[in-house]
C-alpha cells in the first residue's frame, strides 16, 4: 500500500512537472535538464548506497522511509525521456529526418525496456553472488556444493528454517549494498559524461534565458 501510494504521487508529480521541465529545457538547454532529471530519477536508489543498514529493524525502517519518500518526490524531476526525446529532435536533422527520428525514438525506448529486463536480473545475480563467495571462502568447495553444504550446516546449527532465514540475511546485506553502490557509480559516470562530453543540442538565446 505504501509503495503504491508513493508511486501514485510520483506519477502525479511527473505529470505536472513534465511540461514545465520541457519548457525549461527550451530556455536553458537540453544538457542541463538531462543532468537534473537523471540525478532526480536515480537519487532514491543512490541514497541506499549511502544509507547502509546496520541490520536492526530501526535502521531498516529508516532506510525504507527515506527511499519511499525520495521515490515519491522524484516525480518532480523524472522527465528524463521528455528531455531525451527533445534532444533527439534537435540533433536528428537533414534528409529523411522524420524517419530517422522515429528510429532514434525507438532506440531510446528500447534502452528503457532493456533496463527493466536486464537490470533486475543483473542486480539479483550481483546481490546473491556474495552468498556463494562467502561460502566458498569458508570451505573451498564448488559453486553449488559450497552453498548447499554451508546452508545445511547453518540449518542444523540454528535448528530451524526461521533461524536460517535470519542467518542468510547477513550475507544478503553485503550483496544488497554492492548492488546499490554499483548503481551509484554508474549514475556518477552517466552524469560526468553528460556534463563534460555530451554536446549541447540547442543554442540558447541569452535574451530568452534572461526572460
Amino acid at each position: 500500500l505504501v509503495m503504491g501510494c508513493a508511486d501514485a504521487i510520483r506519477g502525479l508529480l511527473s505529470f505536472i512537472s513534465g511540461p514545465l521541465i520541457g519548457k525549461l529545457s527550451d530556455a536553458t538547454g537540453r544538457r542541463t535538464c538531462l543532468v537534473v532529471t537523471v540525478l532526480g530519477t536515480t537519487a532514491p536508489v543512490c541514497a541506499l548506497a549511502v544509507l547502509r543498514g546496520d541490520g536492526s529493524d530501526a535502521g531498516n525502517k529508516r532506510r525504507m522511509d527515506t527511499f519511499v519518500t525520495m521515490m515519491a518526490l522524484s516525480g518532480l524531476l523524472s522527465a528524463t525521456f521528455t528531455v531525451a526525446f527533445a534532444y533527439i529532435s534537435d540533433v536528428v536533422k537533414g534528409e529523411k529526418a522524420r524517419e530517422r527520428r522515429v528510429a532514434a525514438y525507438g532506440m531510446a525506448l528500447a534502452t528503457l525496456g532493456l533496463s527493466y529486463s536486464v537490470g533486475p536480473m543483473a542486480g539479483g545475480y550481483i546481490g546473491r553472488s556474495s552468498i556463494v563467495t562467502e561460502n566458498e571462502a569458508d570451505n573451498g568447495s564448488g559453486l553449488f556444493a559450497g552453498a548447499a553444504s554451508d546452508l545445511d550446516a547453518t540449518y542444523e546449527e540454528k535448528g530451524g528454517a526461521s533461524e536460517l532465514a535470519g542467518a542468510t540475511t547477513m550475507y544478503n546485506a553485503d550483496g544488497e549494498h554492492r548492488v546499490f553502490l554499483l548503481c551509484f557509480l554508474l549514475t556518477a559516470a552517466n552524469l560526468l559524461y553528460m556534463m563534460y562530453i555530451l554536446p549541447e543540442s540547442r543554442t540558447v538565446n541569452p535574451a530568452v534565458r534572461r526572460r
